[in-house]
């Protein structure tokens, strides 16, 4: 036992506190009679720093445990999508060998690429990609643009060509040609 631990041993069984037994003033105390030169004050302020660096240690362990469960659970769910990206892409590799023409899968891989290159942030957003995706897969025969500007005023009016390479604005006049 060191003697600073001796001293504590002795103050409580003289009936002080523990609280008084790990005072700063003990080992003032010590250095005082023993003529130590500030040894056991230095080595008790020592002992007090390396509970608190034990106590940030386990702190630290526990915050790197919790990075660490973070990170297999990230792991997972990462290999949960890739799961279920490489099905959906052999499905969708399936379904375009399963195309009876070559018409017919060129429009199945302009859908795809439509489909992966579109972002969609607002309602308005869906509207216009269910709409360009109903355009691709009819081959062009559906084309609800008036709808849509009616629900968003910046979408541009259709442009038709007669057949002889003038532009007809007018979707009323392009309207009583097809007639």
């Amino acid at each position: 036992m060191t003697g600073i631990e001796l001293l504590k041993q002795e103050m409580l069984a003289k009936g002080c506190t523990k609280a008084q037994c790990e005072s700063k003033a003990v080992g003032v105390i010590l250095d005082i009679v023993a003529n130590a030169g500030g040894k056991y004050s230095d080595q008790q302020q020592m002992l007090k720093d390396i509970q608190e660096l034990e106590s940030r240690r386990y702190a630290m362990q526990r915050a790197l445990d919790m990075i660490k469960y973070e990170k297999q659970r990230i792991m997972t769910e990462l290999n949960r999508e890739r799961e279920e990206l490489q099905s959906y892409t052999d499905r969708f590799y399936k379904a375009l060998e399963q195309c009876e023409t070559p018409e017919q899968r060129d429009v199945m891989r302009t859908a795809q690429m439509f489909v992966n290159s579109v972002t969609v942030d607002t309602k308005y957003d869906n509207t216009a990609y269910i709409i360009g995706l109903a355009a691709i897969l009819s081959g062009g025969n559906i084309g609800p643009m008036d709808e849509l500007r009616k629900i968003n005023k910046k979408v541009p009016a259709p442009r038709l060509w007669n057949g002889f390479n003038h532009e007809i604005i007018d979707t009323e006049a392009a309207n009583a040609l097809c007639v």
